[in-house]
């Protein structure tokens, strides 16, 4: 999987760079029920969230779940605003 980039302009009339590779991650699932898209962009676009599957024979079995709740309040909290 390649997650590509690609430069915008908007003044006057709408132009595009070329497309070049953000980065690449091989032998990359999509777990199920996402719809083949596991990825947001945040309303900014300078951050992206990823959720991806991972097929290994060393990793181990998930045996529980951590449910973070309120965590952009966290992290809000945490990291300064630039």
């Amino acid at each position: 999987m390649r997650m590509m980039v690609v430069d915008v302009s908007l003044g006057g009339a709408f132009t595009a760079g070329q497309p070049r590779v953000l980065w690449q991650a091989p032998r990359t699932r999509y777990p199920g029920g996402t719809g083949g898209r596991a990825y947001d962009v945040a309303p900014d676009g300078r951050r992206f969230l990823m959720n991806q599957q991972r097929d290994s024979p060393a990793q181990l079995p998930v045996t529980h779940v951590v449910l973070v709740q309120n965590w952009l309040e966290e992290l809000t909290r945490l990291v300064p605003r630039y």
